[in-house]
C-alpha cells in the first residue's frame, strides 16, 4: 500500500510528468514546475473549506505551502474518508470556520475515529503516524515517503503474519534532521 494507493479511493491524481512530490491536496507543482491537480471524487454531505486541512503555520495571510504543510494535510481523510474535526460539523452541515481556526491554533488533535483506527497494534502504529503528521512544529513531521513506508510495512506485516507488530521506533522519523 503506497501513498497513491491510499489516496486512490478518495482522489484522482492527474499529472503530466512521472517524477514529482506529494504536494497540497488540491494544487501543487512537480519539481520541473509542471502543475499537479487532484480532484475529489467522493462528495461530502456537508459544505467544506480548506481550513480543516491546513497546517497551523498556514492560517496566516501570506504564508506558503511547504512539503511539511502537505504532510500535515496527509492524514485522517486518507485513512477514514472523513474530515479531521468532523465532530465540529454543526447541525446544518457546515463547518464553523472560526472553530476550526481556533483548533488549529490550539494544537488540539482531531478525535481518533475508533471505527476506522481501532485500539489494536496496527491501529496504534497508524494513529501514532497521523499524530506525528499533525505536529505543530513542521520540522518534526515525517516525510510523505516515511509515512508511506511505515503504513505499507504495517499493512503488509499485519496482513501476512496476523501477529503482533514488532515495535517500530517512530521517534526516528520525527527528528528534524531525518530528512
Amino acid at each position: 500500500m503506497d501513498l497513491t494507493s491510499a489516496l486512490d479511493f478518495n482522489s484522482e491524481l492527474e499529472t503530466r510528468a512521472a517524477e514529482g512530490y506529494f504536494c497540497d491536496i488540491y494544487r501543487g507543482q512537480l519539481r520541473d514546475g509542471t502543475a499537479v491537480a487532484i480532484k475529489t471524487v467522493k462528495p461530502y454531505d456537508y459544505e467544506t473549506n480548506d481550513h480543516w486541512r491546513k497546517a497551523p503555520e498556514l492560517i496566516y495571510p501570506g504564508s506558503k505551502n511547504t512539503i511539511a504543510s502537505d504532510v500535515y494535510a496527509l492524514g485522517m481523510e486518507t485513512v477514514t474518508r472523513s474530515l479531521p474535526y468532523s465532530e465540529m460539523i454543526v447541525e446544518n452541515g457546515v463547518y464553523e470556520e472560526e472553530d476550526i481556526l481556533e483548533l488549529l491554533s490550539s494544537g488540539l488533535l482531531p478525535q481518533r475515529p475508533e471505527d476506522s483506527i481501532p485500539q489494536t497494534d496496527a491501529g496504534e502504529v497508524i494513529w501514532d503516524v497521523l499524530c506525528k503528521c499533525w505536529s505543530s512544529d513542521p520540522a518534526y513531521r515525517p516525510s510523505a515517503v516515511d509515512v508511506s513506508q511505515i503504513v505499507s510495512c504495517e499493512y503488509l506485516y499485519s496482513r501476512t503474519f496476523q501477529t503482533k507488530l514488532s515495535p517500530v521506533n517512530l521517534d526516528a522519523f520525527s527528528a528534524p534532521d531525518f530528512r
